[in-house]
């Protein structure tokens, strides 16, 4: 990144809504707030990699938000022992995150480091 990308500090809101209706509702305030990116905190709606698949139709629709926006989204999922909700394994951890980014153009993908550091190469697990 250019050093004057940094000059003016971006401002990035945290989407953590459990269903759509809460989604739409953060993203909105968002919008009126002026902020410069997001981060969509994928765990507040699927704390397993089962209750993602169980929960694919409704994360397609909060997609369809993103997609409408226009500002750079963050994609993290938060494990329990980071402060976050998701109690799957790193297998499922990876699993959601290749799907999701197989979905939408995010601008980065947070990668908690224990993860990163089990798996070596996370490039090829979510890419």
């Amino acid at each position: 990144m250019d050093r004057k990308e940094f000059a003016i500090p971006k401002i990035c809101g945290s989407i953590n809504g459990h269903t759509i209706k809460e989604v739409e509702t953060q993203f909105s305030d968002a919008q009126k707030n002026g902020i410069d990116m997001l981060e969509w905190r994928i765990d507040s709606m699927a704390s397993t990699h089962a209750e993602f698949m169980a929960k694919k139709e409704e994360i397609r629709d909060c997609i369809k938000i993103f997609e409408e926006c226009g500002k750079p989204i963050i994609l993290t999922l938060r494990s329990a022992s980071e402060g976050g909700l998701f109690h799957g394994d790193t297998a499922g951890y990876f699993k959601i995150l290749k799907e999701m980014v197989g979905s939408f153009e995010f601008c980065m993908v947070d990668i908690e480091y224990a993860r990163w550091i089990e798996r070596g190469n996370i490039r090829a697990d979510i890419l």
